[in-house]
């Protein structure tokens, strides 16, 4: 009896970890970040209106963004960069990360590049 309420303890404590490969990042990307980028990661004029930007500011395909490497797209969409506000509070880690990659295939997509944009720096 003991040893079966161990095992369902350590069950309910067990912290599942979720990796971005594990994630749809075009999936999360629609849901959490195509509001203001647009389903084709190019922007939306009315979400410049309001948020009083030039459109290209949400352009997500332009060379000054996706040319930045990996780990500072990620750290900036979860702590927010400018006026776009922090991401951590809304999504995980992992969905970060996945919209980040997902976003640079639009990118990579736009510019008939053969490239993998989708793939990780190496850690």
């Amino acid at each position: 009896m003991k040893r079966l309420m161990s095992v369902a303890l350590a069950g309910l404590f067990t912290v599942a970890v979720v990796h971005a490969a594990d994630v749809d990042g075009k999936k999360v990307f629609g849901a959490k970040c195509a509001m203001c980028h647009g389903l084709d990661g190019k922007g939306k004029p009315a979400m410049a209106k309001v948020k009083k930007l030039d459109p290209s500011a949400l352009d997500m395909t332009k060379a000054s963004t996706t040319g930045k490497p990996l780990e500072e797209l990620i750290k900036n969409t979860s702590d927010g960069n400018g006026k776009m506000g922090a991401m951590k509070a809304k999504m995980t880690p992992a969905e970060i990360e996945a919209s980040v990659k997902y976003m640079l295939t639009l990118s990579a997509a736009k510019d008939g590049s053969k490239k993998d944009a989708a793939k990780s720096d190496k850690k």
